[in-house]
């Protein structure tokens, strides 16, 4: 990218341009001591997927998730004082992705100020190409010991000693010695049979110079060691060889051993339990075939050995065939690549197919391993097909809730105004009866000590007073049974019947209360529960059912206490009730729902109403909620 003007007392752009100009194929960031970013070069915008302009405004921690604002001081005290430093680290791009970078840092001063630069190298394929080294020498050490062959290794030193540093199983097994015992000891200590034979030089030449050596026949003579043994010599590496020998005074035994190893490898094929096959990678010809391939594709032997793939039509798509083909031809093997395969009933299956690329008498063949992943594929779009319905439940019972809420909110609102309601309710009670009369009663005794009366005048006003102080006394009895949770300690009949009879009184309205069995509840929230439902519905009746008759019924059904309230009025149609306000049918049934009961509405215009309740009573079910 072009240079730039650095800002903030920042590096003039023209030094920084050699470092950040375009041609670079690798990112490169100049930045200051403090850390922020003052120069990205084209590669790093490219790279790390912001702008220029962008970058300008970051630091380095920014796209390198290994540094951090405290850590960097110190960082930059190690880079000033080597004045170059090369570390692997990862740089984070803005879509997230993360790359493995190996970043050399250059210090400059310039100006009495020091300036870093990074330039990063993308080492994403060199760490996979050191993991596929790795697993190359597992392999290889894994083909080391399982060879029929004896394998010594050896390490040329500097000063020309060479170091016996491992051997093979099969070392072991045709020496007749433990090579472990020798590990460490030059090739003259470890086999003292060699040192007046080429062995030795010969060794030395392959491991410096790589001259490989082979002979047909070494002979020793030395301890438990006595033989004749073809040897081939090889490096490995500069400085290391290895030397690979067979017992030639047995070669019929070897040839056993081999065909044994031959045979064994042959079952392994047969038995595993992963489906094998080994066509040609021309014609699709199979030449061997395992029974899992069989028992997958439900073909026979005769089916399928001598016959090509195409002609027995295992492949639902030819097309995938020559990409299989095509795979295999480009990059010498397939790892897991999913294609459709039809089985000999004509059942489609999901295979991920693995291939190894191999020669058989000079062809190539392929190594196939198929394995069935059709119902793990159904079970992740089984699973896929769950989480959304999951997803959409979770946004139905979200709009549950969020209604829930706002009725809860409004039902707080409404309980708070109707607890203003009852307070000048009572305060109405309180100053206009109860105190009016109080202070009637005290006007009259005020009347009999102002004069001088007689016995039957005092009498009368006596009287008043006294009834006066009566009707005080009656009206804060009715006042406290309505306020005071006494009340709620006495049976829960008595309560509805007392109800009953405060609504006949209050409101000319006739309620017949009844009882199936023993209903009564040692709950007292319970009880006022209850009472207050109750009330609240034949407040409902009074108001809207424009008759003067209504009945309670009770029951207990299990744990749960059933209420029901009848009347022979106008009715409704309860699909009217969710457009309602206010504190009434609505707000009863939320209150009975939030304690876990149920409400069932039964109602018809000009016919009546039926309002039923059902509530868990909690102290006799031992807690557990409905």
């Amino acid at each position: 990218m072009p240079a730039q003007e650095p800002t903030g007392g920042g590096l003039p752009a023209t030094p920084f341009a050699q470092f950040s100009a375009d041609y670079l194929p690798d990112p490169a960031l100049g930045f200051a001591e403090a850390g922020q970013i003052l120069h990205a070069n084209g590669a790093a915008c490219q790279v790390l997927g912001y702008s220029g302009e962008e970058l300008l405004h970051m630091s380095l921690w920014d796209i390198d998730p290994t540094l951090t604002p405290q850590s960097w001081p110190e960082q930059w005290r190690r880079f000033q004082a080597s004045g170059n430093l090369v570390r692997e680290t990862r740089y984070r791009a803005r879509d997230g992705h993360v790359l493995p970078v190996e970043v050399r840092f250059n210090y400059v001063a310039f100006g009495g100020r020091g300036y870093g630069c990074a330039v990063a190298r993308d080492i994403h394929r060199y760490k996979q190409a050191e993991e596929t080294l790795q697993a190359s020498e597992v392999r290889f050490r894994n083909i080391v010991n399982a060879l029929p062959l004896g394998m010594h290794r050896y390490e040329l030193m500097e000063d020309d000693r060479l170091v016996f540093v491992g051997g093979n199983p099969a070392a072991d097994r045709i020496l007749h010695v433990s090579h472990a015992s020798l590990i460490g000891k030059t090739i003259e200590e470890a086999f003292p049979g060699l040192v007046q034979t080429e062995v030795p030089a010969r060794y030395r030449d392959t491991a410096r110079n790589g001259v490989p050596w082979r002979t047909e026949q070494v002979e020793y003579h030395e301890g438990r060691i006595r033989g004749a043994f073809e040897v081939v010599a090889f490096q490995t590496e500069p400085g290391k060889m290895a030397a690979v020998f067979a017992d030639i005074t047995d070669r019929k035994r070897a040839a056993e051993v081999l065909r044994q190893s031959q045979e064994k490898y042959a079952k392994v094929f047969q038995s595993s339990p992963l489906a094998l096959t080994v066509p040609r990678r021309d014609d699709g010809r199979v030449v061997e075939i395992n029974d899992a391939m069989l028992k997958l594709l439900h073909y026979t032997r005769e089916e399928m050995v001598g016959h090509t793939t195409p002609e027995v039509g295992i492949w639902a798509h030819p097309e995938d065939r020559a990409d299989y083909i095509q795979k295999m031809a480009r990059d010498g093997s397939v790892r897991g690549v999913e294609y459709p395969f039809r089985t000999r009933e004509g059942k489609i299956l999901t295979i991920q197919v693995f291939g190894e690329s191999l020669e058989i008498g000079g062809e190539p063949h392929m190594l196939t391993t198929l394995v069935d992943v059709t119902e793990r594929k159904q079970a992740q779009e089984e699973m896929r097909r769950l989480n959304e319905q999951l997803e959409r439940q979770v946004a139905e019972r979200t709009v549950d809730l969020r209604h829930t809420v706002d009725r809860l909110r409004q039902m707080t609102l409404e309980l708070s105004q109707a607890e203003d309601r009852e307070r000048k309710r009572i305060a109405g009670i309180l100053h206009e009866d109860v105190q009016q009369m109080l202070a009637a009663a005290r006007f009259h005794l005020s009347l009999l000590a102002g004069t001088n009366r007689n016995f039957e005048e005092s009498r009368a006003i006596l009287e008043q007073t006294r009834q006066l102080l009566r009707e005080a006394i009656e009206r804060s009895r009715n006042l406290s049974h309505e306020l005071s949770p006494a009340m709620y300690q006495v049976d829960l009949m008595e309560i509805l019947n007392w109800l009953a009879r405060r609504m006949e009184r209050q409101h000319g309205l006739v309620v017949g209360v009844k009882a199936h069995g023993p209903v009564d509840s040692p709950s007292e929230p319970l009880k006022a529960l209850l009472y207050k439902v109750a009330q609240e519905l034949l407040f409902n009746v009074v108001k809207h059912a424009g008759v003067q008759e209504a009945s309670i019924c009770v029951r207990r059904m299990g744990s749960n206490i059933c209420l029901s309230v009848t009347d022979q009025g106008q009715g409704f149609d309860p699909r009217d009730l969710e457009e309602a306000t206010g504190f009434g049918l609505l707000s009863v049934r939320e209150r009975i729902g939030l304690l876990g009961g149920r409400m069932k509405i039964r109602s018809i215009p000009g016919v009546g109403s039926r309002i039923l309740i059902a509530v868990r009573d909690q102290e006799v079910s031992g807690g557990v909620p409905s």
